[in-house]
């Protein structure tokens, strides 16, 4: 439950590399990729630099939110750097797209 808004969550549950779902007061809402949240719509935007978040209830698309991601103006350097030096690298992210 939370408290400051009076709802009850239940059956919470994490889908790693989807998203969550759960209901609320009674409502099931997913929160995740588009695929998830059983959006039926075409999606033909890729841009890399936004991640968007999706959002149903009950089945019904609402829509997203997006926050941008923003690479450090020197990380194409660091990057040749480094593989200049024969180290392996490996990119850890928790997303999906």
């Amino acid at each position: 439950m939370l408290p400051a808004l009076g709802l009850i969550i239940l059956n919470f549950k994490e889908y790693p590399g989807k998203g969550i779902s759960g209901h609320v007061d009674g409502r099931e809402v997913k929160l995740g990729h588009c695929k998830f949240v059983e959006n039926n719509f075409e999606i033909n935007d890729i841009d890399t630099k936004i991640t968007k978040v999706h959002l149903s209830i009950d089945g019904i698309f609402y829509g997203y939110f997006g926050f941008g991601n923003e690479y450090r103006p020197y990380i194409s350097k660091l990057i040749h750097f480094i593989k200049n030096k024969n180290y392996k690298l490996s990119v850890l992210s928790g997303d999906n797209n």
